[in-house]
């Protein structure tokens, strides 16, 4: 069920491989949270208008990680710090403002039709 969703600036989204980056996300939470890999759904969101702080040039990348509750903070927290680091091998420009939010969804507030 995890969603994945990687906002960036858009010209980082031209300079990495987002299929083989997903892929190896899904590969890692499917293992981790656990869940079945047929569940992660990973989707690139890239912005052409933005602003880090007060300077249009500086570039982002930004993760957002929805689960469903059931998962200790200690694992939550592991989590993010191999989300960074496979965020790493890909992203070589160290000059971009990286961050990973991690959120605990409401069982009885997620809805999701089923065929």
């Amino acid at each position: 069920m995890p969603h994945i969703i990687i906002e960036c600036s858009q010209h980082i989204a031209k300079s990495f491989d987002f299929k083989n980056l997903a892929q190896d996300i899904n590969q890692y939470l499917a293992q981790a949270l656990p869940t079945q890999l047929s569940h992660c759904k990973s989707r690139l969101l890239p912005y052409a208008d933005y602003l880090v702080g007060d300077k249009t040039q500086t570039s982002f990348l930004h993760v957002t990680l929805k689960i469903l509750p059931g998962r200790t903070l200690d694992l939550q927290k592991a989590i993010g710090e191999k989300l960074m680091a496979i965020l790493n091998r890909y992203i070589q420009d160290k000059e971009i403002a990286m961050s990973i939010e991690i959120i605990e969804l409401k069982a009885e507030t997620y809805f999701k039709f089923t065929s």
